[in-house]
Order: structure tokens, then C-alpha cells, then sequence
């Protein structure tokens, strides 16, 4: 992601009190606990969540699988609810971007710190949301492959090429870095 997508994600963040989520949309996916967990969501959080929701479903799934597009929406509103477990700013979210492709290695040091410090936490969050989020959205009784989902959400794209929930993790990757 470039410096435009991370500007545009600044504005949204900056204006985002002047949208509403739409929780009804988020409601038709989710069971109460996953609601209640998507709605401990920022706000900002909230509507991007929405926005991926939206773009993954613009999406033509080839599978005779009728669960895979409800567990794919479940995986697209609660990708980030791993976010919650230690709030990160707008501001704290641009440097470990840019370390991370800088240098790979530093980031996964500075990752493994303790996410309770706020000098470390935007690498802690980015580097483990996805694992925190299945682990919460596992408590609210979301599905296995929407766990999976969820999980392998910021992994490498070829990394999971051969795992029959690959397609779907396409489609949610697309969907996420689109908004």
C-alpha cells in the first residue's frame, strides 16, 4: 500500500464521525456475539469493515458451496475485530508500514513487543490482529473457514495457493486492500 492509500485512509479516519455504520447490513451476517463484537469496533473500523463487506460480496464466487458467501461476509465485517484487544491510532499505524517493507526483520522484532507499551503496539497490532481477531471472533461462534478467513487475512497471497479456502482468501484480500 502507498502513500496515496494511506492518505486516503488518514481522510476517511478524520471524517469517519460523520458516517454511520450500516449495522443493520452488519446484522444480516452476523449472530449476536459476533454483533456485539463487531460493534466494540472504532467507528472508523466499523465503516471500513462495511466497505469490505460490500467489495467481497461484488465478488462472483465459483462454488456450489452456499455457506462459503456468508461465512466470506462474516470473515470480511470481523477481518480486523483482533483490533480491539489494543486500539491503535491513525498516526501509529504509518510507521510500521513503512518498517515493515523497509525491513522486514525489524518489524517481526518489534512485532514480538509488548503491545500494552505504545511505542511498539501499532507493530504488535498490525503483525497480530488477524491471529487475536480468530481467537475472538472463535469465542462468538463464528465458523472454522470463517476463522480461517480471518486469520490468514494479512498473509502473503501465494502462501495458501493450495488450501481449498484459497479462492476465498483471494476475495477477501481484494476486498480488504480495495478499502
Amino acid at each position: 500500500m502507498g502513500a496515496k492509500y494511506r492518505l486516503k485512509q488518514g481522510m476517511r479516519a478524520l471524517t469517519s464521525f460523520r458516517h454511520t455504520p450500516d449495522l443493520q447490513m452488519a446484522a444480516r451476517y452476523l449472530n449476536m456475539a459476533q454483533l456485539t463484537l463487531f460493534r466494540s469496533l472504532p467507528r472508523m473500523e466499523q465503516l471500513h469493515a462495511i466497505n469490505v463487506l460490500h467489495s467481497a460480496l461484488d465478488h462472483k464466487l465459483n462454488t456450489d458451496d452456499l455457506r462459503a458467501a456468508d461465512d466470506l461476509a462474516v470473515a470480511a465485517l470481523l477481518h480486523d475485530c483482533g483490533k480491539v484487544l489494543y486500539p491503535v491510532r491513525v498516526w501509529q499505524k504509518t510507521l510500521p508500514v513503512l518498517v515493515k517493507k523497509a525491513s522486514p526483520r525489524l518489524f517481526r522484532w518489534m512485532a514480538d513487543q509488548d503491545p500494552k507499551n505504545l511505542m511498539w503496539r501499532g507493530f504488535a497490532v498490525k503483525a497480530n490482529h488477524p491471529a487475536w481477531g480468530a481467537q475472538l471472533a472463535g469465542q462468538a461462534g463464528t465458523s472454522e473457514r470463517a476463522l480461517w478467513l480471518i486469520a490468514h487475512h494479512q498473509d502473503p497471497t501465494g502462501q495458501w495457493e493450495s488450501h481449498h479456502y484459497a479462492p476465498l482468501l483471494r476475495v477477501l484480500q481484494a476486498a480488504d486492500d480495495a478499502n
